[in-house]
């Protein structure tokens, strides 16, 4: 269904002002400014005769429960079909508009020429959340059922927006990559790799196929911290488990040789690359050395609270490189 976005602002609300538990700390990053929307074409599009350039608005409902977003469609896509999708999940507390501008993945789809869905999870008082497992918020207090929003959202992006089924990807930060994980983990059929941001797998992870997984985290993230652990602010049902054991799962899942490969390095940043594993994934895992509860290359706000925002690598222009090299075989 496609819809052009109203020409207006979305107003903050003020409670979102006072958020400070981990669910939230992605949304601080959006606290005091007021996030528009891009306006969208008026002509809209279809798959049949390619979109038109500019933001659609996503209206997906599951359970009677109406969710919304945006689709962005850079002009170099404009009035093309079977293109790639990057879905970029909010963080707890979190939302659309405050996603996209914190990522700036605008930017890299206005070069590379693929589609950018930023979904909205369950709203709740402060913002909105996802159901990763055993993480966050409302969306897992109330067992929504998120893997049949996501798979009734790729199947709209594919029968309404002529999107390539084989080429559908998902990044997130904090609630947002622990999303990212599950998909991968019982979406497998759908989702051809995941970029996660300060996530953590918390869920039985039975992915049908090995899922190529590229990981970002910094070390002094104290929202969900590398070494894992309790927090009784984070909104999950108990303690995070740590980088180490998510990098372990899917290395194990994947078949990936135990022995890395520096395949980046700048500054404060260093990638690591294992593979290549089973049906040509891999698993790469970019250390941001005093890197916070922030998206590396992104919006850099609130770094008191939040921590240090690293300039010594785009996550989004990386992920991306990463994404084209994995398709669903």
């Amino acid at each position: 269904m496609i819809r052009p976005l109203p020409r207006s602002i979305r107003p903050v609300p003020s409670i979102i002002l006072s958020a400070c538990v981990l669910a939230l700390l992605p949304l601080l990053l959006a606290c005091g400014a007021a996030l528009t929307a891009k306006p969208a074409d008026p002509k809209g599009g279809d798959a049949a005769g390619g979109l038109t350039a500019g933001d659609h608005d996503l209206k997906i409902t599951v359970d009677g429960q109406e969710h919304d977003g945006i689709l962005y469609v850079p002009k170099i896509a404009a009035g093309k079909t079977n293109l790639p999708v990057v879905m970029v999940l909010h963080g707890g507390g979190g939302w659309a508009s405050q996603i996209r501008k914190m990522a700036k993945m605008d930017p890299v789809a206005d070069d590379k020429g693929f589609l950018v869905a930023y979904p909205n999870g369950t709203r709740g008082m402060l913002g909105y959340t996802w159901n990763g497992g055993d993480c966050c918020g409302v969306a897992m207090n109330k067992s929504v059922d998120d893997i049949a929003l996501f798979r009734k959202l790729i199947d709209t992006l594919v029968k309404d927006y002529g999107a390539d089924p084989k080429r559908i990807y998902a990044t997130g930060i904090s609630n947002g990559a622990i999303m990212a994980h599950r998909l991968a983990c019982e979406m497998s059929d759908q989702v051809a790799a995941i970029a996660p941001i300060a996530g953590a797998v918390m869920v039985d992870c039975k992915p049908k196929r090995p899922v190529p997984i590229l990981f970002f985290h910094g070390t002094d993230d104290h929202g969900l911290p590398p070494a894992g652990g309790t927090n009784p602010k984070a909104g999950s049902r108990g303690p995070f488990p740590p980088l180490s054991k998510s990098i372990e799962t899917w290395s194990k899942i994947d078949s990936c040789p135990s022995a890395g490969k520096e395949t980046y390095r700048k500054g404060n940043v260093i990638c690591t690359t294992y593979g290549p594993c089973n049906a040509d994934s891999e698993i790469e895992y970019c250390k941001i050395n005093g890197g916070g509860h922030t998206w590396p290359g992104g919006e850099p706000i609130f770094e008191k609270k939040l921590g240090m925002t690293t300039k010594d690598i785009s996550a989004s222009a990386a992920m991306w490189d990463f994404f084209a090299r994995h398709p669903i075989p």
